[in-house]
């Protein structure tokens, strides 16, 4: 009944979640250990104090269990406390002597021995458990050891993952930064090329000529063409010098396109380069039946004004990708060419024209005429040479001042000049009011209607000296070879002889070569 009570307490203290605090375990462990003592003292019956001796020896270990074990003395006092109990019962139970028959020896010797059992056990236990839990705490240490190596391991290796990002970043920055450098690299090699050609190349058709090639086979585009405006290179009409690998039609294309964009960048105060790396056929449909990728259009501007464009195109998207800067320096240093030829042409017509008029001078004229000479001799061709001069021109300086005298010749040589380029002639001045004007592929003829036009448009083109008009008259000879001279080399002296017999047979007039006015001319 007593054991069914005490079952029926602890089942009602575990199901109330009391095990869980081991100070209660430990009083339920002590009260047991007090019932179990006395019923063990008391009982006359040797077979079930057998079993209550077993029973407090295993309440004794469970009370042990629930007290900790730091050091001998505490282990001292365990054992005390667990056989107190016991020993008083005995001790009450003798001395009142209440008729319980007991062997006192025999029982605290049983008493002694359950407890020492239980000492032992739980020293057993306690042993055990310390060793179980060194191991544990070994095994947890080591555990914990482990998944610190492991963590590290992981830290390791995400370091390693960034730093194998950075270095595979890093090394993508320096190919990006050397295939910058080898970019630079062939730029310069590429500029200085062109600077060694502006240098060697004087004239303007073999320089552009020149550069062009030298773009398409280095710079590997599919199109590329210099368009100059007339008078952009002295002495030059509109230029147009193109290379590619389309078809004609293309570059005829090419050649509109950028006249229609010449009167658009004429209109507009600022230019700036056309690029399209995707070139869309339905926004250029010059490109129609062509393969264009990318097209670029760069307007050359010299000393603020636009004197011409370039023209790239490759098959290719993207070909001109951050390099408009790069074809600006190229379009600079063909502007610098330009230049360069403009000012060696500059120099060569000063050294070859004649300082007042503008027009040929005499050393220039006397080397032209001596080809056209050669030509005449080797090819039997006409040519025709005209002098004249403007009569009593010391007169008119005298009169009317240098100045007015100045003004005279101009008037005339700008006249002269027209009519001889307009029929590919040219046109000199041979001394002070002298004038010599060689017709190629000229006859007799043809020659003196062309300078009786000449002649009369100088006549009523008069000048105004103080609100007076002042007529310009001239004196004029003509010779042609073969017509009226056999020796191609007589024209000149032949030409001058028939201006002098103008001059003297009353001035303002033209006289054609022939053997009368050399007789007359040779007897004064």
């Amino acid at each position: 009944m007593i054991f069914f009570a005490a079952s029926l307490i602890e089942y009602i203290l575990y199901s109330k979640n009391y095990f869980q605090r081991i100070g209660i375990v430990a009083v339920l462990r002590y009260v047991e250990l007090i019932v179990v003592s006395y019923f063990t003292i008391v009982t006359d019956m040797s077979e079930i104090r057998i079993y209550l001796y077993l029973l407090l020896g295993l309440f004794a270990f469970e009370f042990m269990a629930t007290l900790k074990e730091p050091d001998l003395l505490f282990s001292i006092f365990t054992v005390l406390i667990t056989i107190l109990p016991a020993f008083l019962f005995l001790v009450i139970i003798q001395l009142t002597n209440n008729g319980v028959m007991i062997n006192f020896n025999e029982t605290l010797l049983c008493i002694f021995f359950d407890i020492y059992v239980a000492w032992a056990l739980l020293k057993t236990n306690h042993s055990i458990q310390h060793n179980m839990e060194k191991k544990y705490l070994a095994q947890c240490r080591y555990n914990e050891d482990a998944q610190a190596s492991y963590q590290q391991l992981i830290e390791n290796q995400e370091k390693l993952k960034k730093a194998n990002e950075q270095l595979g970043h890093r090394k993508l920055q320096l190919e990006v930064a050397n295939q910058k450098i080898k970019n630079i690299n062939k730029e310069i090699l590429f500029q200085n090329q062109l600077l060694k050609i502006i240098s060697e190349y004087k004239e303007s058709d073999a320089l552009i000529a020149r550069i062009v090639d030298m773009i398409y086979s280095k710079l590997q585009v599919d199109v590329i063409g210099l368009f100059f405006y007339p008078n952009s290179i002295v002495g030059q009409g509109l230029i147009w010098e193109v290379k590619s690998s389309y078809s004609e039609r293309f570059q005829e294309r090419i050649y509109h396109l950028l006249t229609e964009r010449k009167e658009t960048m004429m209109n507009e105060q600022s230019v700036d380069v056309l690029v399209d790396n995707h070139v869309d056929k339905n926004i250029f449909d010059c490109t129609n039946g062509e393969t264009v990728g990318s097209m670029m259009i760069l307007p050359l501007k010299s000393k603020g004004e636009i004197i011409g464009q370039m023209f790239l195109a490759a098959a290719q998207y993207d070909a001109f990708l951050d390099a408009i800067s790069f074809y600006e320096t190229v379009a600079s240093t063909i502007l610098l060419g330009i230049e360069n030829v403009n000012l060696y042409l500059k120099m060569e017509e000063s050294a070859i024209r004649d300082e007042l008029t503008g027009i040929y001078n005499r050393r220039y004229l006397k080397k032209v005429l001596e080809r056209y000479i050669d030509e005449a001799n080797a090819q039997r061709l006409d040519l025709s040479v005209v002098m004249f001069d403007i009569d009593k021109f010391k007169d008119i300086n005298d009169t009317y001042g240098h100045l007015f005298g100045d003004h005279a010749l101009k008037m005339v040589a700008k006249i002269a000049e027209e009519v001889a380029m307009s029929n590919k002639g040219i046109l000199g001045r041979y001394g002070g009011e002298e004038f010599v004007i060689v017709f190629p592929n000229k006859g007799l003829d043809d020659t003196y209607e062309l300078i009786e036009k000449m002649y009369q448009q100088v006549k009523n083109n008069s000048l105004l000296h103080k609100q007076k008009k002042v007529k310009i008259t001239l004196s004029i000879g003509i010779a042609t070879y073969p017509e009226s001279c056999d020796d191609p080399m007589e024209l000149l002296m032949r030409a001058d002889c028939a201006m002098y017999y103008a001059k003297q047979t009353g001035r303002d007039r033209i006289v054609k070569d022939g053997k009368k006015v050399r007789e007359k001319v040779l007897m004064k």
